[in-house]
């Protein structure tokens, strides 16, 4: 049983936050009454409320979620932050002649600052949380619920016994190594991109190393 409590609970002046429409692809799979929970669990979470997730399913669908909430909401304190020392910077700056109703609001102050400063920001959280991401799907890959798509993981690509980690962890450095900053929203699309990359190296020959001698293809003559 987990609890979930908002990451940044101080957090008081913002009274809206943002859902993307990647979540369709989720909730789109989920009961109707399931998908209701999934969306307590969100006003829950931004109003600081905590409560328990006991469903697996439901903690599969809520993680990214949850990921994204904190890293908008810590994007939003930096800026608001940065606005609000940019403000003072600027009020006590010699010679200034906009004092005259000058806003000293970090929401509004700079906001032409705002582009470069979430640029950064969103590079710098995107790269700290693509390890945390990349863990609890990792977990979540492991419990007893995917186990029949482990096994036709297995079975598919004739993989020796202890593979999946070593391919999920060399997965992760492709990506990194690409040029992205971050995995898939949700559980459901990084094993479909999982899959598309074993087929991708499966057709390079790259697959060989993991798979049962009695299994290794025949190279053509």
């Amino acid at each position: 049983m987990e609890q979930d409590t908002k990451k940044n609970s101080n957090e008081k002046s913002k009274s809206s936050f943002v859902l993307y429409k990647d979540l369709h692809h989720v909730v789109k799979e989920l009961p109707d009454e399931m998908a209701g929970k999934l969306f307590k669990y969100v006003l829950n979470y931004v109003n600081n409320i905590s409560f328990e997730t006991e469903d697996l399913v439901l903690k599969m669908a809520w993680l990214p979620i949850k990921l994204q909430l904190d890293r908008d909401c810590e994007k939003y304190q930096q800026v608001c932050e940065k606005n609000s020392e940019n403000a003072r910077m600027r009020w006590n700056k010699k010679n200034s002649n906009a004092s005259d109703g000058m806003r000293t609001d970090a929401k509004h102050a700079d906001t032409d600052n705002d582009t470069d400063n979430d640029t950064d920001n969103d590079n710098d959280n995107d790269t700290n949380n693509i390890d945390d991401v990349f863990s609890s799907y990792t977990e979540i890959i492991k419990s007893n619920n995917e186990e029949k798509w482990r096994e036709s993981i297995y079975e598919k690509f004739k993989l020796k016994s202890g593979s999946l980690q070593k391919l999920l962890n060399e997965f992760k450095l492709s990506e990194i190594s690409s040029g992205k900053n971050k995995l898939d929203e949700d559980i459901i699309s990084f094993k479909k991109h999982f899959r598309n990359w074993l087929n991708k190296i499966d057709k390079m020959g790259n697959l060989e190393a993991h798979r049962d001698f009695k299994d290794k293809k025949t190279p053509a003559l």
